[in-house]
Protein backbone atom coordinates (compact mmCIF):
# COMPACT_ATOMS: atom_id res chain seq x y z
CA UNK A 1 0.00 0.00 0.00
CA UNK A 2 1.02 3.60 -0.58
CA UNK A 3 0.30 6.30 1.98
CA UNK A 4 -0.10 9.94 1.08
CA UNK A 5 1.11 11.34 4.43
CA UNK A 6 0.12 14.90 3.72
CA UNK A 7 1.60 16.38 6.89
CA UNK A 8 5.12 15.14 6.22
CA UNK A 9 4.79 15.67 2.48
CA UNK A 10 3.55 19.24 2.95
CA UNK A 11 6.53 20.07 5.17
CA UNK A 12 8.93 18.70 2.54
CA UNK A 13 7.43 20.21 -0.63
CA UNK A 14 5.09 22.98 0.60
CA UNK A 15 1.32 23.19 0.57
CA UNK A 16 0.90 24.61 -2.96
CA UNK A 17 2.80 21.65 -4.44
CA UNK A 18 0.98 19.15 -2.23
CA UNK A 19 -2.26 19.48 -4.21
CA UNK A 20 -0.85 18.15 -7.47
CA UNK A 21 1.50 15.66 -5.85
CA UNK A 22 -1.35 14.07 -3.87
CA UNK A 23 -3.35 13.62 -7.06
CA UNK A 24 -0.32 12.21 -8.92
CA UNK A 25 0.46 9.73 -6.14
CA UNK A 26 -3.14 8.50 -6.05
CA UNK A 27 -3.32 8.24 -9.83
CA UNK A 28 0.02 6.44 -10.12
CA UNK A 29 -0.89 4.05 -7.30
CA UNK A 30 -4.16 3.20 -9.03
CA UNK A 31 -2.34 2.67 -12.33
CA UNK A 32 0.11 0.28 -10.62
CA UNK A 33 -2.77 -1.51 -8.85
CA UNK A 34 -1.57 -0.48 -5.39
CA UNK A 35 -3.87 0.42 -2.53
CA UNK A 36 -3.51 4.06 -1.56
CA UNK A 37 -4.30 5.68 1.78
CA UNK A 38 -4.73 9.44 2.20
CA UNK A 39 -3.91 10.70 5.68
CA UNK A 40 -3.27 13.76 7.86
CA UNK A 41 -5.76 16.41 8.94
CA UNK A 42 -8.69 14.97 7.04
CA UNK A 43 -11.22 16.09 9.70
CA UNK A 44 -8.94 18.11 11.96
CA UNK A 45 -11.60 20.53 13.24
CA UNK A 46 -13.45 17.57 14.75
CA UNK A 47 -10.78 17.24 17.41
CA UNK A 48 -12.69 19.99 19.24
CA UNK A 49 -16.02 20.41 17.42
CA UNK A 50 -18.77 17.89 16.60
CA UNK A 51 -19.09 18.85 12.93
CA UNK A 52 -16.48 19.20 10.18
CA UNK A 53 -15.91 22.28 8.10
CA UNK A 54 -17.23 22.26 4.54
CA UNK A 55 -13.62 22.35 3.37
CA UNK A 56 -12.93 19.12 5.27
CA UNK A 57 -16.03 17.49 3.80
CA UNK A 58 -14.86 18.45 0.31
CA UNK A 59 -11.30 17.31 1.06
CA UNK A 60 -12.43 13.83 2.09
CA UNK A 61 -14.88 13.57 -0.82
CA UNK A 62 -12.29 14.74 -3.35
CA UNK A 63 -9.78 12.20 -2.06
CA UNK A 64 -12.38 9.49 -2.70
CA UNK A 65 -13.20 10.93 -6.12
CA UNK A 66 -9.47 10.98 -6.94
CA UNK A 67 -9.41 7.23 -6.28
CA UNK A 68 -7.93 6.82 -2.82
CA UNK A 69 -8.79 3.45 -1.29
CA UNK A 70 -8.80 4.67 2.30
CA UNK A 71 -8.87 7.89 4.26
CA UNK A 72 -7.17 7.79 7.63
CA UNK A 73 -7.90 9.62 10.84
CA UNK A 74 -5.34 10.17 13.58
CA UNK A 75 -5.63 12.92 16.22
CA UNK A 76 -9.34 13.23 15.43
CA UNK A 77 -9.96 9.82 16.97
CA UNK A 78 -6.87 9.37 19.16
CA UNK A 79 -7.27 12.51 21.28
CA UNK A 80 -10.35 14.24 19.86
CA UNK A 81 -13.52 14.92 21.82
CA UNK A 82 -15.80 13.36 19.17
CA UNK A 83 -14.14 10.18 17.85
CA UNK A 84 -17.34 8.22 17.18
CA UNK A 85 -19.03 11.15 15.45
CA UNK A 86 -15.90 11.73 13.37
CA UNK A 87 -15.85 8.15 12.09
CA UNK A 88 -19.59 8.21 11.33
CA UNK A 89 -19.39 11.51 9.46
CA UNK A 90 -16.30 10.50 7.50
CA UNK A 91 -17.97 7.23 6.57
CA UNK A 92 -21.06 9.08 5.34
CA UNK A 93 -18.92 11.45 3.27
CA UNK A 94 -17.10 8.51 1.64
CA UNK A 95 -20.36 6.69 0.91
CA UNK A 96 -21.81 9.86 -0.57
CA UNK A 97 -18.78 10.41 -2.79
CA UNK A 98 -18.88 6.80 -3.98
CA UNK A 99 -22.51 7.26 -5.08
CA UNK A 100 -21.48 9.87 -7.64
CA UNK A 101 -22.07 8.41 -11.12
CA UNK A 102 -18.39 8.23 -12.12
CA UNK A 103 -18.10 5.22 -9.80
CA UNK A 104 -20.97 3.47 -11.55
CA UNK A 105 -19.68 3.77 -15.12
CA UNK A 106 -18.65 0.12 -15.18
CA UNK A 107 -22.30 -0.97 -14.87
CA UNK A 108 -23.07 0.06 -18.44
CA UNK A 109 -20.77 -2.75 -19.61
CA UNK A 110 -22.26 -5.58 -17.53
CA UNK A 111 -24.75 -6.86 -20.11
CA UNK A 112 -22.89 -6.07 -23.31
CA UNK A 113 -21.92 -8.78 -25.80
CA UNK A 114 -18.49 -7.94 -27.20
CA UNK A 115 -17.68 -8.77 -30.82
CA UNK A 116 -13.99 -9.43 -30.29
CA UNK A 117 -11.82 -10.67 -27.46
CA UNK A 118 -9.64 -7.55 -27.40
CA UNK A 119 -12.68 -5.39 -26.51
CA UNK A 120 -13.57 -7.70 -23.63
CA UNK A 121 -9.97 -7.69 -22.40
CA UNK A 122 -9.72 -3.90 -22.67
CA UNK A 123 -12.84 -3.31 -20.59
CA UNK A 124 -11.78 -5.83 -17.95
Amino acid sequence: AVMVARGDLGVEIGDPELIGVQKKIISRSRFLNRAVITATQMMNSMINTPIPTRAEVMDVANSVLDGTDAVMLSAETATGKYPIETVKIMSNICIGAEKIPIFNDYKKFLNIQFNCISDAIAIS
